[in-house]
């Protein structure tokens, strides 16, 4: 929206993926978008857009990787097909509302979720596992990293089916907690600035107060 555009510096927006600055729908990051590629235009131009008509059918025909993708619900002008959803309302009149029993954000050998928070997620392994993946239904990007209680430094890939991350881990940690965060190459690369601007002005400092002393 505006909003965004505002918010944002156009070289920023260019590095999601915006094509056109006047056509804000059309920030797509790939790897998020994945379960959703067949509900999106592809033009002979290139460009790509999700600006078009969708029906049920085209619903129902990804309905499996929509489920995995967390949506709960669909909204429509007209009513579902029977066995689309586990419950369909006509919430106004000529507005039907699809709904789908809610998946977990975190799936496998998760025995509790402490924190779930934008960027932040912490959580515990069940306690004798040889190891394996966690399923966590976030858009993988470069910037998460993930540690355990001792340190342990754990792999984060790409999901290759939806386009989410796999945290994998090793019998090793089981039973431990393990907390990843999101910080991007622009955060790592704005705390070296402030570090720099800090030691550089620590150093003019220092050298103020000397000549100041030698007066």
């Amino acid at each position: 929206s505006s909003d965004l555009a505002e918010t944002l510096p156009p070289n920023q927006l260019m590095s999601m993926g915006l094509r056109d600055l006047r056509n804000y729908d059309s920030i797509e990051l790939s790897a998020g978008l994945k379960p959703l590629e067949p509900l999106i235009e592809k033009r002979k131009s290139g460009d790509r857009t999700s600006r078009l008509e969708i029906g049920w059918k085209e619903v129902a025909a990804i309905s499996d990787q929509l489920k995995n993708a967390g949506v709960s619900a669909v909204l429509g002008r007209t009513r579902p097909p029977e066995g689309l959803f586990s419950e369909g309302l006509e919430i106004l009149p000529g507005l039907w509302l699809g709904r789908w029993p809610g998946v977990p954000r975190v799936e496998d050998d998760v025995d509790q979720i402490i924190r779930d928070e934008p960027g932040r997620l912490e959580l515990r392994i069940k306690k004798s596992t040889g190891g394996g993946s966690l399923f966590f239904r976030e858009s993988f990007a470069r910037g998460w990293s993930a540690l355990a209680e001792d340190g342990t430094g754990l792999n984060i890939v790409m999901d290759e089916t939806t386009g989410f991350m796999r945290i994998n881990y090793s019998a090793a940690v089981s039973g431990q907690k393990i907390t990843a965060r999101y910080r991007p190459d622009r955060w790592i690369f704005s705390l070296y600035l402030s570090a720099f601007g800090l030691m550089a002005c620590i150093a003019v400092d220092r050298k103020s107060t000397r000549l100041n002393s030698s007066h």
